[in-house]
């Protein structure tokens, strides 16, 4: 049986991404033809693995169950409305056809955003006076570092570097830049000596393009590259699933890192951002997902707000929007002040989950700045004084959490 996985809705003018997968008849193993057929006018089909990887039109000698991506390219002048294709799979013994149905939505709107004062942050002292403090303990402590090697619990994990530099930025203490070498040792030799061939969820590029750009170590740069060489070698049909989220994201931000040290666009940029917008549509839109983790949302947000500062792709408000409002709305426990860490189809949904509250913050703060709305701020705050109040952080891997990009809602909020 056929079946399809991706966004129901796209823009005009892009790309949309899909999945289409099914079970193999009996009988030996032949080779299994896929088409896309009964298409809108104007609108294009490719099939990205089997170009990029085997035989163009077909999976060759097909013995097991099958997957493979298809991309609809949507010209630019298609009217806004409802659409569908359908997706033939055909060999010797069985002519399949699965429909995959999407909205083209109108473009999204430019805004001007108006914005007012806002009154003071609460919790902003605790915030500012943890982070020196437990900074100190978490990315100045260099023995436990090293010895810690590449555990995921380490402080290089959530890209250590790149917090210790910011917190120095932030304050004008150097001491946190000296700290930024701690998890740098550990992190740094591990990309390079696996070529940058790492899990996907491992991927933290901006902490070594800070180092090359501050201390001009070419080992930095060298690192950077490496893992920009290997975000962009994933099979399309692999990272469609939001189960594959935080993958793609940070490697989204990967090849936008790569890039600020002079490398050039990776002609795979553009696809994983049509890819990661689907992963919203999966979360808040057609709700097939696995797990939706509002974590993992602001993770993809924050590789999307790059892109946009990159290329203002007016795409991803709107698609961010949705995001923000639909874990508000699902997941928010207001008497723990925190969002809910996943929420699982069937099973009930937990406590809150503080410690995450402040890498989700920062995603209410952008929209604020490109809005002037000011209900996201209304929410941001409760979220960033529950975070300051209930994290724990006593653990390099949750500092770096909480610390990772939270200093930027208070850039967008006027908040320091």
């Amino acid at each position: 049986m056929l079946a399809t996985l991706g966004p129901s809705r796209v823009y005009a003018g892009f790309n949309l991404y899909l999945v289409v997968s099914g079970n193999r008849a009996a009988g030996n193993p032949e080779n299994t033809y896929v088409t896309v057929i009964n298409k809108p006018a104007g609108v294009t089909s490719s099939l990205p693995e089997l170009a990029r990887f085997c035989c163009g039109d077909h999976m060759w000698a097909t013995d097991a169950d099958f997957y493979t991506s298809v991309c609809l390219g949507l010209p630019a002048n298609l009217p806004p409305g409802e659409y569908s294709v359908d997706v033939e799979i055909k060999n010797s013994r069985t002519q399949q056809t699965v429909k995959h149905s999407f909205t083209v939505l109108p473009t999204p709107p430019v805004t001007i955003p108006q914005r007012s004062p806002l009154g003071n942050l609460p919790s902003l002292t605790k915030y500012n006076e943890q982070m020196i403090a437990k900074g100190r303990a978490q990315l100045g402590n260099r023995e436990t570092i090293i010895a810690g090697k590449t555990w995921d619990g380490n402080a290089w994990y959530y890209d250590g570097t790149r917090v210790a530099y910011q917190i120095a930025d932030y304050t004008g203490d150097p001491t946190f830049a000296e700290y930024a070498k701690n998890p740098l040792d550990v992190y740094r030799p591990y990309v390079i000596e696996n070529n940058g061939g790492i899990p996907g969820w491992r991927s933290f590029a901006q902490g070594l393009r800070m180092d090359f750009e501050r201390t001009g170590n070419a080992l930095s740069k060298q690192a950077v590259i490496a893992l920009a060489n290997a975000s962009g070698s994933a099979k399309t049909a692999d990272l469609i699933p939001e189960s594959m989220s935080r993958e793609l994201a940070y490697a989204i931000s990967t090849l936008l890192e790569a890039e600020k040290l002079g490398q050039p666009r990776n002609a795979r940029l553009k696809e994983y951002v049509d890819i990661a917008l689907g992963h919203i549509d999966q979360w808040f839109v057609t709700e097939k997902y696995q797990r939706m983790a509002p974590f993992m949302f602001a993770l993809t947000a924050e590789a999307l707000i790059k892109y946009h500062a990159a290329t203002g792709d007016a795409r991803i408000l709107p698609a961010l929007k949705l995001g923000a409002e639909g874990i508000w709305a699902k997941a928010w426990v207001p008497s723990n002040r925190a969002f809910v860490y996943e929420i699982i189809p069937g099973a009930p949904p937990g406590a809150g989950a503080p410690d995450l509250n402040l890498l989700i913050v920062p995603v209410y703060g952008w929209i604020y700045s490109q809005t002037g709305d000011k209900s996201y701020i209304e929410k941001g705050d409760q979220i960033f004084s529950g975070g300051v109040e209930g994290a724990w952080l006593d653990q390099g891997k949750q500092f770096n959490q909480s610390y990772r990009w939270s200093m930027d809602y208070l850039k967008w909020r006027g908040a320091k």
